[in-house]
């Protein structure tokens, strides 16, 4: 099953109860949870808790229950938990990373390389058929996965 990352427009709440600075799952304001993904069976969505002091943490959020987030991978991006966790009010809001970018190329690359890869290999193979029948000999290398900018 592939794992896919969700984006949702304006998903935002703020916490029910506060959380310790290593739960996995939190819980937002009644009927809140649609604001955000859905996330669950492989799909996932990034997350920002954050406090009016500033103080901020990226997170991943794996499984999404109507306004429950019940499995979520804490201290994001370089970012870690304060010592003292969040408290109930503290802002959760959806948002897309530089990571999640950077996963979202990534997979789109990833999806299209076999058929990119594919393509290429086809295109060598005429270009070599080509050469050899103006008398010349050729070996085309195909780029291997990696190699596409």
């Amino acid at each position: 099953m592939a794992v896919t990352q969700k984006f949702k427009n304006m998903g935002f709440s703020t916490l029910l109860a506060g959380i310790t600075n290593v739960a996995t799952a939190l819980s937002v304001q009644a009927s809140h949870g649609a604001r955000f993904s859905a996330a669950g069976a492989g799909d996932y969505f990034r997350a920002i808790i954050y406090n009016a002091a500033g103080t901020y943490e990226l997170i991943k959020v794996t499984t999404r229950a109507g306004d429950d987030f019940t499995v979520i991978v804490r201290s994001q991006e370089g970012t870690t938990a304060p010592v003292a966790g969040w408290l109930a009010g503290d802002k959760v809001r959806e948002v897309i990373s530089s990571l999640a970018i950077s996963d979202f190329v990534d997979q789109k690359v990833a999806d299209s390389s076999t058929t990119v890869l594919a393509a290429q290999a086809t295109a060598l193979a005429q270009q070599e058929s080509l050469l050899k029948n103006f008398g010349f000999t050729a070996t085309l290398n195909a780029p291997a996965a990696g190699d596409i900018t």
